[in-house]
Parts: C-alpha cells; sequence; structure tokens
C-alpha cells in the first residue's frame, strides 16, 4: 500500500498537485484550516474527499476548532467517507492507524497543560499501532519553533517510546517541514506543507510503502 501524508495546508489545499495525491492512503495530520470557521472545514472536506486514494484519515489541528467541537462536521466527514480519528484507531489491510487530536498549550516555552491531562492524552495509544497520527510532534524530535523553544509533547515522547509504531506522522512546528529522523527504529516525519512563514505551500507529500502481510 502507497501512503502520502500531509499536514498544514492551511487554506491551501487547493495548491497540491492532484497527481501527487494518489496513493491508496492519504493521511491529513490537521490543520487544514486557519481561522478554525465553518466554511473553512467544510471548504476542506469537499476538496479532500475527491482526491485519488481509497481511503482518506484526517486528525485535526488546533487550527480546526469548528470542526474539533461540532458533530455535524464530523458527521459530515463520516458521510462522505472520510476516517476522523480522534483518539481512534483504524485497521487497514492488517496495519492498525492510531490518530490523537491533542496539542499542548505552550506560552514563553513552558506547557501551560498540566501533566495528568497530557498522560491521558496518549494513554489509549495500542501497543500494535504501525503508523501513528497526530498534529503535535513530540517533545524534542522535530519540534523547535523559531525561538529554539520545544512546543513537542512530552507524554507523546513517553508513549512512542513505548509503543515504537514505524512511522509517527505529525505537523503544527512549521520551522520542520518536510524534515525526517528515524530514532530507535521509529521514523518521524514533520508533514507540513508550508513553509515556516505560512505563506509557500513547498512540501511535496510524505510517501511510503506499507508492504502487504502475508
Amino acid at each position: 500500500m502507497i501512503v502520502k501524508v500531509i499536514s498544514d495546508t492551511h487554506n491551501d489545499h487547493h495548491e497540491l498537485d492532484q497527481d501527487s495525491l494518489e496513493c491508496d492512503i492519504l493521511i491529513h495530520c490537521g490543520d487544514f484550516g486557519t481561522k478554525g470557521n465553518y466554511s473553512e472545514a467544510y471548504s476542506f472536506l469537499m476538496w479532500f474527499v475527491k482526491q485519488p486514494a481509497k481511503y482518506k484519515l484526517l486528525v485535526p489541528g488546533n487550527h480546526d476548532k469548528r470542526f474539533k467541537s461540532h458533530n455535524e462536521l464530523q458527521k459530515l466527514a463520516y458521510d462522505l467517507g472520510i476516517k476522523v480519528l480522534m483518539n481512534e484507531e483504524l485497521v487497514i489491510n492488517g496495519y492498525k492507524f492510531y490518530g490523537g487530536h491533542f496539542v499542548p498549550w505552550f506560552r514563553q516555552g513552558k506547557c501551560q497543560v498540566d501533566l495528568e491531562t497530557r498522560k491521558s492524552a496518549w494513554k489509549d495509544i495500542p501497543q500494535n499501532t504501525a503508523v501513528l497520527i497526530t498534529h503535535v510532534p513530540p517533545r524534542g524530535i522535530l519540534d523547535t519553533n523559531s525561538k529554539g523553544e520545544h512546543c513537542g509533547c512530552d507524554q507523546l515522547l513517553a508513549k512512542v517510546n513505548e509503543v515504537r509504531p514505524a512511522y509517527h506522522v505529525f505537523g503544527h512546528i512549521h520551522e520542520h517541514a518536510g524534515q525526517g529522523k528515524e530514532l530507535g527504529g521509529v521514523k518521524f516525519v514533520n508533514c507540513c506543507t508550508k513553509n515556516r512563514f505560512y505563506i509557500t505551500t513547498e512540501f511535496k507529500p510524505f510517501e511510503f510503502e506499507l508492504p502487504d502481510i502475508v
């Protein structure tokens, strides 16, 4: 199976070449919008469903507020056949995908969300997850902003080190758009398509292959 991943398109999803999105599984790691309103979400869903992929998976980001909080948009996605993963798992051809949408809030480099909330956000990630999809990166991995501050989640990192999925894909931090790193057998990839200035759709979808399970 060919998997392609995009993130942080911020209303400019139409700038992506449709041919570049053809695959078996297309994943969006969140921040399809900017203001977080209904019209942004509706426009994105109508575009996303038309892309040339058998499966479309979506984990909303911190800019997708209306989508995360209103059932009518989530129902629309469901009716369109889009798989929304908000602390949920999905098995496709024997591979387990898990999506978590929690994004800790930082101010002046310090996390404003308590430890137990952060732990609880990731506690349900299954041990046999093959592809982990989150909006936020794990702490210390492709997570520094323009000020050099770490904006990833420490408890996400702890859970990833426990579960060790084959791939962990995310976005959120544009300073590391298009970058990847392999640690402990896990391939971490920041899949933002826009650069650090949020202006140019600069980076192509991240692509990888999952072989057929015999």
